[in-house]
Formats: structure tokens, sequence, C-alpha cells
């Protein structure tokens, strides 16, 4: 059965489907084995080792939280499209444009509005259990400086145009559409990559994708925080895959 991806289906079509919400959905969750440790560089094998024993003693709580959170790699990817989510509604009630705009090439925008614009904040410097920060804001400008490059007047419809095209794109990127990810790979790197990913999880890896566009349209639409806020202990599970999936990221 072919699964299509969250963002073809979710966001490009004239009807599109609602995001699938994995937290609904019970998934039994297991801690990387020993033999996960080849996955990392040496430098991290400890630090991984680590994260692994911590996760060992907080599944089995997620799992007296599953009918609230579904599982804890569910509660993560809703937790960071919250976070981003909340980040663009933020943005769009100061009317600050993060950077998309048209400047020499008429035919294709710049623009900031991408996952890989966030970075991790380190636990040490991480307040309220945010686990992201936005970063470069250099070609940002707000409604009230914005003029169109066309006419040279204000223009409030343009820069309303510019902003929802900037939504569009978060959304679209988030779900796995590469075009505007803000990370540029080889060709070669590009093929390696999908030659490594093994398509009897497609099913899973664009479920979590669907989490992830659910929790960033619960911020950005609803205004709302997180309908079921989580057991302090499982935020302390996330921040172990979190650290997992960066040492990944490293080797």
């Amino acid at each position: 059965m072919r699964v299509l991806p969250t963002w073809n289906s979710c966001c490009t079509s004239s009807h599109p489907m609602q995001p699938l919400d994995l937290r609904k959905h019970v998934i039994p969750e297991t801690v990387p084995s020993a033999g996960s440790l080849s996955l990392v560089s040496d430098r991290w094998k400890d630090f991984w080792q680590a994260n692994c024993e911590q996760l060992s003693k907080i599944l089995p709580l997620s799992e007296s939280y599953a009918k609230d959170c579904g599982c804890l790699f569910a509660a993560l990817y809703w937790k960071l499209g919250l976070e981003v989510g909340s980040f663009k509604r933020l943005l769009e009630d100061k009317n600050i444009n993060w950077g998309y705009f048209f400047d020499h090439n008429p035919f294709e925008p710049h623009c900031n509005s991408h996952p890989n614009n966030f970075i991790v904040v380190p636990e040490v410097y991480s307040r309220s259990n945010q686990f992201l920060a936005a970063v470069d804001f250099d070609l940002a400008f707000g409604k009230e400086t914005f003029f169109s490059p066309y006419t040279g007047d204000a223009d409030d419809d343009l820069f309303a145009s510019w902003m929802l095209s900037e939504h569009q794109e978060m959304e679209r990127a988030l779900g796995g559409e590469q075009v505007n990810s803000g990370v540029q790979t080889s060709p070669e790197l590009s093929s390696r990559i999908s030659l490594e990913l093994d398509s009897q999880y497609d099913g899973l890896r664009w479920a979590v994708r669907d989490t992830l566009l659910a929790g960033y349209r619960s911020a950005y639409y609803c205004h709302q925080e997180d309908e079921t806020p989580c057991h302090p202990e499982l935020l302390k599970g996330m921040r172990n895959l979190i650290n997992l999936a960066l040492c990944i990221v490293d080797n």
C-alpha cells in the first residue's frame, strides 16, 4: 500500500486531509538495543548509553500516560510542532514577516520559514520546558515598514499574501517537503539517504510528520496550549530522545 507524504496529502490539494494525531494511538516503545552504539561516534557513546539508561526508567511511566499522549515518540513530535506553531502565531499577531519576499529572482522567493531555522536549546538554558528556539532574523521586517518592491508604496494586501505564503511554506516543510527544508544536500547524499530509508517504516515516518503538523496547527490556528500537558518525567524522556537524535546526526 502506498503511503502519501504528509505535505502532499495535508498541505497541497484543494481538499487537504486532516493530519493524523499519533498521540491517540498507543504504540509500544523500547529503549535502543546495545547494538545501537554502532550508530554513534566514539565521543558520544557514553552520552548515548546514559540517555538510554534514563529512557529505560521513563518508558514504563509513559505507558501509564498512554491514554493521554499515545507514546513518548508521538508526544515529542506533537510538542515540537506546537512550539513551531506558537512562534509562527506570535509573528502573525505582531505583523512580523520572518523573511519571505521576492528579490533579485522574480520566480523564486527567499524564505526563512523552515525547520532548519530552529535550534535545539541546551537543557541548561531551556526555560518552561522549551526545546526549540528560532534564529535568522536579519531579513525579517514588519508591516509598518513594508513597501511593495513593485510599486514602492505601502501594500497591506501584498504583505498579507507573503505572510500566508510563509505559513504555507512552513506547513509543507514540516510535512516533509524538501524544497524549503533549509537543508542543502548533494545529489549523492540524497540518493544514499533514500536507499537507507526502509520502506516498511513509511507509514510510521509519515504518521509522525502528521503529528508534527497537527501540533503546529493546534498552536497556529487555535491559540491554545497543549490540552494534555506532559508529566515532567515524560518531558525528561523527550529530552533523552532529542539527545539520541543529535548523537546520530553528528555521526
